[in-house]
C-alpha cells in the first residue's frame, strides 16, 4: 500500500525503511496509527447512504451532511484510528463510493464514540423500494414531476419538457438520467 511521508509528502511504500526522496523511516509515518478517510467518487451512490454516513458521524441532519458534502472537498474525516478508518472504509465501500485511506500525522486523535456505531448501522434499503426514483444530489425519494414553463430567453422551446424536482433539495433533472 503506498502511504504518505510525513516529512515530504510524496507517496511511498509501506514496506520502505525510509522515504526514499528525504530519509524520514517510515515507521515514524506509520505509526502515529491516525488515518484520514478520503472520498474519491461516489457516483454508484446508493440512494444517498454516503451521505447519510457523513451526516451519521458529525451527529447532523441530512440536509446539513449534503452542504457539508460539498464544502469538505474529499477529506470525509481526519485522525482517525486505523481499526475505525479500515470499518468506515469497507461500509463506504459497500455502498458503491471510493474510498482511500492516508496516514494523518498532522490531525489530533478523533474519538468517534457513538457516532461510529450509528454511522456503521446505516443500510441499504429493501429491494422493494430500488424501483423508486431517487433524486441523484440527495437519494431522496420525494420527487415530483413538473412541465417547463415559458421562458424571456428561449421562449416556448423546451416548454412542454417536463422535469423531476426533488422535494427535498430542489435538484432539477431531465427523466430518464
Amino acid at each position: 500500500m503506498l502511504i504518505k511521508c510525513v516529512e515530504c509528502g510524496k507517496e511511498i511504500s509501506d514496506k520502505a525503511s525510509a522515504c526514499p526522496h528525504c530519509g524520514c523511516p517510515v515507521e515514524y509515518t506509520v505509526s502515529n496509527n491516525r488515518y484520514k478517510i478520503i472520498l474519491i467518487s461516489k457516483e454508484n451512490n446508493y440512494g444517498g447512504l454516503v451521505t447519510e454516513m457523513i451526516a451519521e458521524l458529525y451527529d447532523i441532519k441530512l440536509v446539513e451532511a449534503i452542504d457539508l458534502e460539498e464544502q469538505l472537498s474529499g477529506t470525509i474525516l481526519s485522525g482517525v484510528k486505523k481499526e475505525d478508518a479500515e470499518l468506515l472504509k469497507a461500509k463506504f465501500e459497500s455502498f458503491g463510493a471510493v474510498v482511500r485511506l492516508e496516514p494523518d500525522a498532522e490531525s489530533e486523535e478523533l474519538d468517534l464514540g457513538d457516532r461510529l456505531s450509528k454511522a456503521l448501522s446505516v443500510q441499504k434499503p429493501n429491494h422493494e423500494s430500488e424501483n423508486r426514483i431517487r433524486c441523484p444530489k440527495c437519494g431522496s425519494t420525494s420527487i415530483s414531476t413538473v412541465n417547463r414553463g415559458f421562458s424571456i430567453v428561449t421562449g416556448f422551446w423546451g416548454s412542454g419538457d417536463p422535469r423531476n424536482v426533488c422535494q427535498r433539495c430542489g435538484h432539477k433533472w431531465k427523466p430518464g438520467r
